[in-house]
C-alpha cells in the first residue's frame, strides 16, 4: 500500500520532524535512513529532495512503518518509543535495521509480534 509522502495538512519538513519525534530519531539517524545529507534534511530543500527516488520510497516505507509501530506498540495513541530498542532476530535493533535499509526485517519482526510470537 502506497502511503502519500505529503499530507494535505503537513509540509514535508513537518512530516519528517513528526517521524523523528515519534520514533525518537535524531536528525543524523533520519538522514542515514532516508539517505540524504543531514544539511539537506535540515534545509528548506528537504521537500524537493524527498520527492526524488529513491528517497521518496524510503520515506514512504518510513511512514508505513511508523503507522505499524503505532499499531503494535501504542494502540492507545501513545508514542511507540519502546520500539526504538526492540530487538530483532540476530540481535539487531530496530534502529540499526532501519539505518542499514533493512525495512523488511523490521516489518517481519512486527508481524511476529502482532501474532504474539516473541523474536
Amino acid at each position: 500500500m502506497a502511503v502519500p509522502v505529503h499530507s494535505p495538512t503537513k509540509s514535508a519538513r513537518q512530516m519528517v520532524e513528526g517521524i523523528g519525534r515519534d520514533l525518537a530519531l535524531s536528525d543524523q539517524e533520519l538522514a542515514i535512513i532516508l539517505a540524504v545529507p543531514i544539511a539537506v534534511l535540515r534545509s528548506e530543500r528537504v521537500a524537493a529532495t524527498l520527492e526524488q527516488q529513491p528517497t521518496r520510497g524510503r520515506l514512504e516505507q518510513l511512514v508505513e512503518l511508523r503507522e505499524r509501530l503505532h499499531q503494535t506498540f501504542a494502540p492507545e495513541g501513545g508514542r511507540p518509543l519502546t520500539a526504538r530498542r526492540q530487538p530483532l532476530p540476530r540481535g539487531e535493533t530496530l534502529i540499526a535495521a532501519l539505518m542499514s535499509g533493512r525495512f523488511e526485517r523490521v516489518n517481519a519482526a512486527l508481524g511476529a509480534l502482532d501474532w504474539g510470537i516473541f523474536v
